[in-house]
């Protein structure tokens, strides 16, 4: 049995991706303009593998729950989050045979987060818990799940946490 795995951590630089909104400049737009063609080229390619070779799933890592509500001074950065998540949903409808989804692992216990931890503004979770998940998304996704936003914590990633 051939076994195909996708799976895309879309991480879009934060650097120059935080600011109000209102205060972008001309040449801020220009490389937010880019960081999300970049990020939804990367999707494009793997989806291509997946649907036309593979027939794999497709886990799409999404790192910032910016995508799902506004926070303060992430608009430009969690716009990237929010398109990242739409073609996810674009890919369940345009390629019907793909098991695509985006996935949320929490604030996970690393260095990267570490300012957020220490400010009190996130209760970090060990890496195993998501990376489980993840794992097991990649290997026996259910296509009940395509096109759908979930979090590490939603009961319909408790099959998979273990």
């Amino acid at each position: 049995m051939k076994v195909v795995i996708h799976l895309l951590s879309q991480g879009v630089c934060v650097v120059g991706f935080i600011g109000v909104t209102g205060d972008i400049s001309d040449d801020s737009v220009q490389d937010r303009a880019v960081g999300v063609a970049r990020s939804l080229g990367d999707i494009v390619g793997i989806v291509n593998n997946a649907a036309i070779v593979n027939k794999g799933n497709v886990i799409n890592v999404t790192t910032s729950s910016t995508s799902q509500a506004p926070v303060p001074a992430f608009g430009p950065y969690g716009v990237t989050k929010v398109s990242l998540n739409y073609v996810s949903k674009a890919i369940s409808v345009e390629y019907p045979e793909i098991t695509c989804l985006a996935f949320y692992p929490g604030v996970v216990d690393t260095n990267m987060n570490q300012d957020a931890i220490d400010a009190k503004l996130a209760h970090p979770i060990s890496a195993d818990l998501p990376g489980r998940i993840i794992a097991n998304l990649a290997l026996r996704a259910s296509h009940e799940l395509t096109g759908q936003y979930y979090v590490y914590s939603d009961s319909a990633m408790a099959p998979y946490s273990t």
